[in-house]
C-alpha cells in the first residue's frame, strides 16, 4: 500500500481559510493561509504568496513576494544541540546583518533570529527564523520578504500561523 507523504486539505478556521499540510517522512503537520502557494519541488513545506512560476531568476522574491519554509535539523549535523544549529546557520551571516536573536513565544517557545541582508544590488530582505524542539526533533520555520514591504505584518501573521499550528506526528 502506498502512503502519501503530504496531505493537503483546505479548512475554515476562525473565518480564515487555511490549508492543512502533513509530511509523513519528517513526521509533522501544520496549517498555512489558503492564499499561499505550495512549492512541490521539495518534501518539507515551502510556500509563497505568489505562484512558483512568478518567482525571479536565482530564487529572488518578486516585489510584494514572501516565502515561508520549514526545515528539519539534518541528522548528520554535529553537534546536536539547538543552539549549535542556530550558531552554525549564523556563521554564514555577516554579523552586521544580525538584527536580533531572542527567545520568544510565537505559538511555540523558540529561538527567533532576525536578519536583514542584501540579496542583490539595492534588494534587501528581512528574514525571521524560529528554531524549536518538538517531539524529540528540531525544526526551523523561516520567513523572508523584501525590506520595507507594506504587507510585512500580513507575512508575519502567516509565519505565526505555521508556527502556532505546527505539530510533531
Amino acid at each position: 500500500m502506498k502512503i502519501p507523504l503530504a496531505l493537503l486539505v483546505s479548512v475554515s478556521c476562525f473565518a480564515a481559510e487555511v490549508v492543512h499540510f502533513e509530511y509523513g517522512l519528517h513526521r509533522y503537520e501544520t496549517d498555512y493561509p489558503s492564499g499561499w502557494s505550495e512549492w512541490h519541488d521539495r518534501g518539507d513545506l515551502e510556500i509563497s504568496n505568489y505562484k512558483p512560476d512568478q518567482g525571479l531568476h536565482g530564487g529572488l522574491l518578486p516585489r510584494g513576494g514572501a516565502r515561508i519554509q520549514v526545515a528539519l535539523r539534518p541528522e548528520k549535523l554535529v553537534p546536536k544541540d539547538l543552539e549549535d544549529w542556530v550558531q552554525l546557520n549564523l556563521s554564514l551571516v555577516d554579523p552586521r546583518d544580525l538584527i536580533s536573536r531572542t527567545r520568544t513565544n510565537v505559538g511555540k517557545t523558540c529561538l527567533e533570529v532576525h536578519v536583514r541582508y542584501e540579496a542583490g544590488p539595492g534588494v534587501n530582505y528581512e528574514q525571521f527564523t524560529c528554531y524549536f524542539e518538538l517531539g524529540g526533533r528540531q525544526f526551523a520555520v523561516g520567513l523572508e520578504y523584501r525590506q520595507g514591504d507594506s504587507l510585512a505584518l500580513n507575512y508575519r501573521s502567516a509565519y505565526e500561523t505555521v508556527i502556532r499550528s505546527f505539530r510533531a506526528t
